[in-house]
C-alpha cells in the first residue's frame, strides 16, 4: 500500500555534466549559451569525501567543480560541470541517440530569427549543429497542430545542447531575459528504453506529472538526431506539479534502443546526473524504497557555495541513472 505523500520535490535544480575539459565546457556554457561561470568554491576535503560516497566514485578519482547559471533567472536549472581525473568513457560516443543514458540540455529560444542568430554565434565560436534548424509537429491543448523549432548544438562530450522555440501563442519552454536571444536551461533529456519503470519513479516517488506522452516518427538524419527515417520513439515530458520549466524529457526507442555498455553515471562523461530539491528527504527515500528503488548513498550532510548547508542522498532509477536529492538545512 502506498503511503500518503507528505513532501514536495521541486523542478530540476541542476544537471551534472561530467567532462575531462574545463575549457571546452566553459566555451560552450559561458561563451555560447551565455551562462555565468559562477564560483563554486573549494569544497573541503571532508565534504569531497562525502560526495565521493554519494556519487559512487573510486578513491583515486579527483575532480574540480564548475557551476553555470543565469543569476537573473533563479527558477531555471543550473549546470554543474565536474572536471574529472581520470574521466570515464563517453556515455554517448558519436552522439549516438539510441544509447541509453543522459542525452541533452535544452534551452529556450523565442523564434526562428533569434535561433538563426544563435546558429551564427555558434559558427563564429566553432560550435556546430547536427542539422541546422529542424521542426517537430506537436498539438496544442485544443488539438490544433503547431511546429516546434529545434537546433541541436554539438556540446562537449557528445552531449546535445538544444535550442527550442515555440509559436508566439504558446509559452516558451523556459524564461528568456530581455536582450538575450537564448534563455537559461529549460529541461534535460535522457534515453530510457522500455521506460515505464522509470516513468513510474518520477511519477509515484517524486510526484511529478506526465504532460506529454506521444509517439514521434523520425523524418531521417535531417531531423537532427541522426535517426533513420521511420524510427519511432516514445516522447515524454515530465514536470513537477505547478511548474512551467525545469522539466524532464525521456525518449524511449523500445526494442530499437541500445543498452549502454558503459556506466551512465559519474565518472562517465556526458549528462550523468540530475539533482532535485525536496522539503523532506527522509520521506522521499522512504517512498522510493516502498516502490522498490533503494537508496544508493546517503543521506549525508554537505555545505557548498551554491546551496549552502544541506542534506543529500542519491538513488539509481530502474535503468541505472543517478538522481541526487537535496534538502536545504534552512527548510
Amino acid at each position: 500500500m502506498t503511503s500518503k505523500r507528505n513532501y514536495t520535490v521541486g523542478s530540476l535544480l541542476m544537471v551534472t555534466h561530467v567532462t575531462s575539459s574545463a575549457e571546452a565546457t566553459r566555451h560552450f556554457y559561458r561563451d555560447m549559451m551565455a551562462m555565468a561561470d559562477a564560483p563554486a568554491g573549494v569544497m573541503a576535503a571532508e565534504m569531497q569525501a562525502r560526495q565521493r560516497v554519494l556519487w559512487g566514485l573510486d578513491a583515486g578519482t579527483r575532480w574540480k567543480e564548475h557551476l553555470y547559471e543565469r543569476p537573473s533567472l533563479p527558477e531555471v536549472p543550473k549546470v554543474r560541470v565536474l572536471v574529472m581525473e581520470p574521466a570515464g568513457p563517453l556515455i554517448r560516443p558519436g552522439m549516438d541517440v539510441l544509447l541509453e543514458g543522459g542525452l541533452s540540455v535544452g534551452f529556450a529560444v523565442r523564434n526562428r530569427a533569434e535561433m538563426e542568430q544563435c546558429l551564427a554565434r555558434g559558427e563564429s565560436l566553432g560550435i556546430g549543429t547536427t542539422a541546422g534548424i529542424t521542426t517537430i509537429e506537436f498539438r496544442r491543448p485544443d488539438g490544433s497542430p503547431y511546429e516546434a523549432l529545434e537546433t541541436h548544438f554539438k556540446a562537449p562530450d557528445d552531449v546535445y545542447g538544444l535550442g527550442v522555440g515555440r509559436p508566439e501563442d504558446l509559452p516558451s519552454v523556459g524564461p528568456i531575459e530581455a536582450g538575450q536571444m537564448i534563455g537559461g536551461p529549460a529541461y534535460s533529456a535522457q534515453v530510457v528504453n522500455h521506460a515505464d519503470a522509470d516513468v513510474a519513479f518520477y511519477r509515484d516517488v517524486l510526484g511529478f506529472e506526465v504532460r506529454r506522452d506521444v509517439d514521434l516518427t523520425s523524418s531521417g538524419p535531417a531531423g537532427g538526431l541522426g535517426l533513420a527515417a521511420g524510427t519511432v520513439m516514445r516522447f515524454l515530458q515530465i514536470y513537477a506539479p505547478g511548474s512551467g520549466t525545469g522539466y524532464l524529457v525521456i525518449l524511449d526507442f523500445r526494442d530499437r534502443g541500445i543498452p549502454n555498455p558503459v556506466s551512465i553515471r559519474p565518472p562517465s562523461r556526458g549528462v550523468a546526473m540530475w539533482t532535485f530539491p525536496t522539503d523532506d528527504l527522509d520521506a522521499v527515500l522512504a517512498m522510493s524504497q516502498e516502490h522498490g528503488v533503494e537508496t544508493f548513498a546517503g543521506p549525508v550532510a554537505l555545505d557548498c557555495a551554491w546551496l549552502g548547508a544541506h542534506r543529500a542522498a542519491t538513488v539509481l532509477t530502474p535503468h541505472g541513472f543517478l538522481v541526487e536529492l537535496v534538502e536545504s538545512a534552512s527548510r
